[in-house]
């Protein structure tokens, strides 16, 4: 089915769309972080190992993984209002709850029911940002990310590490559970109420998945993704221990890789667009298979923190170029926008996971510096898979 929506009463459009989509998404990575991380530090004070503290958190990844796909199906139907309101109330419920919460296994089902909320959530401005992509300009593909990961990495683990230190744990859920009801509450004077139109009855999930996959914009830019996420998710998963123990850094030069590869990715997602814009998606999608292949070989070989700095920016160079290219993209997709970010969004999530038991399963095998030396064989093994099928599709 196409991407043909009825829409009632839009209110936001262009420019104004913009200023208020990137401050909800700072909003929403924030109260993510918070209540993340106030989390894990609850579970610490509540006695949980790291084993228990891996439990709670990888069942909230496990659930999000579960409803990406779902969602963006029903929010196609149901519309990106209603989807975003309604998912913000479950979390807000379950954080103004989880004061009252004095073992740590109740945080499993806890963090299980904000995980089936937040891919509603996701998949909902995903959706919006790319049917509003073409109108405000290709050049700002890389906006919502880069708002996204300014409260999910630099605003929202400061706040939770204020205020868990001054106030106690009580009050970061209370305040993270006061900021999805804000939110729930601003979507409904922002988002439109769009569905999809009435037609025949929808075909099987599994049917309707691979005819998206059909279309080689989506189908691109779902194994392009699925990989950049997994490459990211190894460094950040395994920077630190590569660092410390096997080239011998400090552990505050070790964290400052994390802080040079964040601070990287926001600055390029945010400036530059312009320079992407005049890549062909071939272009761009080779220079990111490039930049990546270097930034692998810079932490297989660099043996000081130079050449390692030096890969982790060149890793987000990648990753912003590849966003950059798969938004553009698939906002010119005629497929359906909210079905295509569940999937799109799949391919992230998983990707985090593969990036980082791969690597963890490697690591078994090999050291650290070899694990990513390996790690290049994936981005080929991705880049022919892609060029296979498009000459499958030429021929």
């Amino acid at each position: 089915m196409s991407d043909a929506a009825r829409t009632l009463a839009p209110p936001e459009s262009g420019p104004h769309f913009i200023h208020r989509f990137l401050l909800l998404s700072v909003v929403s990575g924030t109260s993510i972080a918070l209540g993340r991380i106030a989390t894990q530090l609850f579970a610490i004070h509540l006695g949980a190992n790291p084993l228990q503290i891996g439990t709670i958190i990888g069942v909230e990844q496990a659930m999000m993984m579960t409803m990406a796909v779902p969602a963006g199906f029903l929010i196609s139907h149901f519309g990106v209002r209603a989807s975003y309101f309604t998912a913000s109330l479950g979390p807000m419920l379950v954080y103004l709850a989880m004061p009252f919460i004095s073992a740590w296994p109740l945080l499993v089902p806890a963090r299980a029911l904000i995980g089936l909320c937040i891919p509603f959530r996701i998949v909902s401005m995903n959706t919006s940002f790319l049917r509003e992509l073409p109108r405000i300009g290709a050049d700002k593909a890389g906006w919502y990310r880069g708002s996204q990961t300014i409260g999910l990495a630099l605003i929202g683990p400061s706040l939770a590490a204020l205020v868990t230190a001054q106030w106690g744990y009580g009050t970061a859920f209370i305040a993270s559970g006061l900021m999805f009801g804000l939110m729930g509450a601003s979507s409904l004077s922002f988002f439109p109420d769009t569905r999809e139109a009435a037609g025949s009855a929808p075909a099987p999930l599994h049917r309707e998945v691979r005819a998206l996959l059909r279309d080689e914009a989506v189908f691109e830019s779902i194994v392009i993704e699925h990989v950049s996420s997994a490459t990211v998710a190894l460094f950040s998963t395994f920077i630190l221990v590569l660092a410390i123990r096997e080239r011998g850094l400090t552990r505050e030069a070790a964290v400052s890789l994390i802080a040079v590869q964040g601070a990287t990715t926001v600055a390029s997602l945010f400036l530059l667009n312009r320079l992407y814009m005049r890549l062909s998606r071939r272009a761009g999608y080779l220079w990111s298979l490039v930049a990546g292949v270097v930034a692998m070989l810079c932490f297989g070989l660099g043996r000081s923190y130079a050449p390692l700095a030096a890969g982790a920016v060149l890793l987000s160079l990648a990753s912003a170029s590849i966003h950059f290219q798969n938004m553009t993209q698939l906002s010119r997709s005629p497929a359906n926008k909210s079905k295509v970010s569940g999937l799109f969004n799949l391919a992230g999530m998983s990707g985090n996971m593969v990036g980082s038991l791969g690597g963890g399963i490697l690591s078994a095998l090999a050291s650290l510096h070899v694990v990513y030396l390996a790690w290049i064989a994936s981005l080929f093994a991705a880049a022919g898979l892609i060029l296979w099928r498009a000459r499958r599709q030429d021929a």
